[in-house]
C-alpha cells in the first residue's frame, strides 16, 4: 500500500515537472518567436566601422545566450534564414536612411551564438548623414516593434564624438575618440535616436537680446543665422569662428563686439563666448553756424554723428561759445534733445540722442555803447552849432557900437 502510494506520489511529481517543463519551453518559444507581433524580444547589437574614405561597414547580430540561441536556431533560424537576413538588412537600411548599399555577409556566427548581417555603404549615400555638420544619425528601427538595440558600438578611423540627443545637457567637454558605445539595459532606457559627430560640437554664446538676429561664420563662411544668445555649430580644431562686429538693433541702437573672431581651439567646455556692448547713436547740430564741436576734448566738424557705449559720460561744447552780433550776442547754453529735454554740457548717454545746440541772447555792450555814444554826439553837435551862432550875432552889434563911439 505504501509502495503504491509512493508510486502515485512519484508519478504525480513527474506529471507536475512535465507540465512545468512544457510551460517553460512554451514561454521560451513565445519570447523568441520570429513572427512579428508575437512579442519577439531578441536582443540586437549594432556595430559599425567608419573608414577614412567615408565607407561604413555595418553589422547587426542577435545576442541571446547559448541555450536561447540553440533553441532559436533549431526551431526557427534554420527553417528560414533568408527571412532573418533580409529582415535585418531592411532594418539597417532604415536605421541609416540608405539609398545604396552592398551586402557583405549574411550567416550565423556560432562563436557569438547569433546570426550576423553585414553590409557596406558610403556616407554620402546615407540620408541620415548631414555632411555640413559632419553628423551621422542612427534610428533604432527595432524599438517601435517592441525590440531594441542592446548595444551600439561605433569604431572609426577618424575622430568622432558622442552627440546623441539623449540626456545631453550643454555645456560639456566633448572628447575626441575613435570608439563610441551605447549600452541599453531595457526597452524604456533605449533611445529612439543615436547621433555621431565627425566634427566638434561647439556651443556659441553671445550676450545679445533674444529678439536680435546675429550671424556666425566658420573660416569666413556663413554657417548660422540665429536669434537668441546660443547656437550650436560643428568645427575642427584648426577652424576659426567669427561673428559680426556690429549687429543692428532698433533705430539708433546697435551692438558692438570688440573681439569678433576666435580660434575654435580656445574653447572652454566646448563653448565660445562673444560679448557685445550696447551703443547709442548721438547726433549734434546747431541752428547757428559754429566752427567746431568738442566731444570729450576732441574737436569735430558740426553737424557730427557718432556711436557711444551705453551709460558713457560726455562733455560736449562748441567753439566759439559766443557768436557776436551787432546789438545781440548768442552765447552757447547747452543742448536740447528732439523730445525737448534740456541738457547741459555734461550728461550721460542712456538712449539715442539727436541734440541741437541751445543759444541764449545777450546785449552786445561794446557795440551798444558805441552806437549810443554816436547818437548822443550826433544830437549834441547841432545844439553846439546853435549856441555858437547866437553868441556871434550878439557880439557883432556891441563891437560895432564900440567902434562907433570910439570914433
Amino acid at each position: 500500500m505504501k509502495h503504491s502510494t509512493g508510486t502515485c506520489t512519484h508519478s504525480s511529481t513527474c506529471a507536475k515537472l512535465f507540465v512545468i517543463t512544457i510551460f517553460l519551453l512554451s514561454t521560451v518559444a513565445f519570447s523568441i518567436s520570429p513572427v512579428e507581433g508575437e512579442g519577439s524580444k531578441l536582443l540586437r547589437m549594432l556595430e559599425a566601422r567608419i573608414m577614412l574614405n567615408s565607407t561604413v561597414l555595418v553589422r547587426i547580430s542577435s545576442t541571446p545566450g547559448f541555450y536561447q540561441w540553440q533553441y532559436f536556431k533549431n526551431s526557427f533560424y534554420d527553417a528560414n534564414k533568408s527571412y532573418w537576413h533580409s529582415y535585418v538588412v531592411d532594418r539597417i537600411a532604415e536605421a541609416f536612411g540608405l539609398s545604396d548599399y552592398r551586402v557583405l555577409r549574411a550567416e550565423e556566427d556560432e562563436t557569438s551564438y547569433a546570426f550576423v548581417v553585414e553590409l557596406t555603404f558610403q556616407l554620402n549615400g546615407s540620408g541620415r548623414y548631414v555632411e555640413q555638420n559632419g553628423t551621422l544619425t542612427i534610428l533604432d528601427s527595432f524599438k517601435p516593434n517592441g525590440e531594441y538595440f542592446s548595444s551600439i558600438k561605433i569604431e572609426s578611423e577618424r575622430n568622432i564624438y558622442d552627440c546623441s540627443p539623449r540626456n545631453r545637457v550643454l555645456p560639456r567637454i566633448w572628447y575626441s575618440t575613435q570608439k563610441i558605445e551605447w549600452r541599453n539595459t531595457d526597452y524604456s532606457d533605449a533611445p529612439r535616436e543615436y547621433r555621431i559627430c565627425f566634427k566638434i560640437p561647439l556651443r556659441i554664446v553671445s550676450n545679445l537680446p533674444s529678439d536680435v538676429t546675429w550671424r556666425i561664420y566658420l573660416n569666413s563662411k556663413l554657417v548660422a543665422s540665429t536669434s537668441g544668445n546660443v547656437s550650436l555649430i560643428y568645427v575642427d580644431e584648426a577652424d576659426e569662428v567669427s561673428v559680426e562686429r556690429v549687429v543692428k538693433g532698433q533705430e539708433g541702437v546697435r551692438y558692438f563686439c570688440g573681439f569678433p573672431s576666435l580660434p575654435a581651439a580656445l574653447e572652454a567646455n566646448r563653448t565660445l563666448s562673444f560679448n557685445y556692448t550696447k551703443e547709442y547713436r548721438v547726433s549734434l547740430n546747431s541752428t547757428i553756424r559754429v566752427e567746431t564741436v568738442i566731444v570729450n576734448s576732441y574737436g569735430h566738424s558740426i553737424p557730427y554723428e557718432f556711436w557711444v557705449t551705453e551709460n558713457t559720460s560726455l562733455t560736449v561744447s562748441v567753439i566759439p561759445i559766443m557768436i557776436e552780433g551787432s546789438f545781440t550776442n548768442h552765447v552757447f547754453d547747452g543742448w536740447v534733445d528732439n523730445d525737448g529735454t534740456r541738457l547741459g554740457v555734461n550728461f550721460t548717454v542712456t538712449r539715442p540722442m539727436m541734440l541741437t545746440a541751445v543759444w541764449r541772447e545777450e546785449l552786445n555792450l561794446t557795440n551798444t555803447t558805441i552806437v549810443v555814444s554816436a547818437l548822443i554826439f550826433a544830437f549834441l553837435i547841432p545844439e553846439l552849432r546853435k549856441r555858437v551862432s547866437v553868441e556871434v550875432v550878439w557880439k557883432k552889434p556891441g563891437y560895432q557900437a564900440q567902434e562907433e563911439w570910439g570914433e
